[in-house]
């Protein structure tokens, strides 16, 4: 049996040059099974690719929530109605005028009390009067009145038009640099003077006549024919019926030669209650017109057509101030 081992090892070991061959156990061992370190890193990517998945998707889950309405807030936007509640429930004011406060993917409610206020601060601040583009206004708080002339007359300057210095109260002119014809003025109620004198046609006054005694017709003529001294008229209205202001016409050759018209309009205003305004011209040779008859007979060429609609608007458009 020796003999038999000893032969079969020295074939094996003639049969592969070189190699020494170790003997085979009757009884060999069992293999056992070994993993591949490749096979533990594709566990772990799938794990890391898993975590951070999950990772994305819970931070957009809570992003998404946090704009989303809670079940008590959709509750709370389905019964807001007006700019109050809204923002009782805590949604933000806009800056604007008036406020708003705007519900996110809703209605936007505005303050209905600081929108009724607008209309009424629109109202104090628009006591002047709109002019029109060929016109300047004057407004003066001392004075106490605004109106609008044209601006072909010029600058407009208040000066006092007492008749003495012991005056007492407030007796005004306004003059314009660029047209001496007419005047603006105001008589305030408590003014006295104890000079006597009798009244210019452009001085401030503040009679207003009397509506029964308002005739568009010439009246209180003195003398006949081409010697007519004296006569007088109301001048009807032209931008409104039964307008706030009148408008009287005397033409005279006794006191004063030429044409002179007076308007009064009331404005209750913190100086004067009646505002005046007055027009005044010496006859002309050059026009044709040097006695009150030629006056009557063309009584648009002194005192134009253009110039009574001047006064007219002037005394319109006058307010307190």
């Amino acid at each position: 049996m020796e003999e038999n081992k000893q032969q079969t090892t020295e074939i094996l070991e003639d049969s592969v040059p070189g190699q020494n061959i170790e003997p085979v156990s009757a009884n060999p061992a069992p293999v056992s099974t070994i993993k591949s370190p490749s096979s533990n890193k594709k566990w772990l990517f799938i794990f890391l690719a898993f975590l951070l998945l999950s990772t994305v998707g819970v931070g957009a889950w809570f992003l998404f929530m946090k704009d989303k309405p809670t079940e008590n807030k959709s509750n709370q936007i389905s019964g807001i109605t007006n700019f109050k509640e809204c923002v009782a429930a805590g949604y933000p004011i806009m800056e604007s005028f008036p406020e708003q406060c705007r519900v996110p993917g809703g209605q936007t409610f505005v303050n209905a009390t600081k929108e009724d206020v607008k209309p009424k601060a629109e109202e104090v601040a628009d006591t002047k009067p709109k002019c029109s583009a060929n016109e300047t206004l004057f407004a003066d708080k001392s004075f106490g009145a605004a109106f609008c002339y044209p601006s072909e007359w010029g600058t407009a300057s208040v000066m006092d038009a007492k008749i003495d210095t012991s005056d007492t109260g407030y007796r005004e002119a306004v003059r314009f640099s660029a047209n001496t014809k007419f005047i603006v003025g105001g008589v305030s109620e408590d003014w006295t003077t104890t000079i006597g004198r009798g009244v210019g046609c452009q001085e401030p006054s503040n009679s207003v006549p009397s509506p029964d005694s308002y005739d568009t017709e010439w009246h209180d003529v003195i003398g006949t024919g081409a010697d007519i001294e004296f006569a007088t008229r109301g001048i009807n209205p032209a931008l409104a019926t039964g307008s706030s202001y009148d408008i009287n016409e005397t033409v005279s050759s006794i006191l004063d030669s030429g044409v002179c018209v007076q308007g009064h309009t009331v404005i209750n205003g913190s100086r004067y209650l009646v505002l005046s305004a007055a027009y005044y011209i010496d006859f002309s040779a050059p026009l044709g017109i040097t006695t009150p008859k030629a006056h009557i007979d063309s009584p648009n060429t002194l005192f134009t057509l253009v110039e009574r609609l001047q006064l007219e608007k002037l005394l319109s458009s006058a307010v307190k101030y």
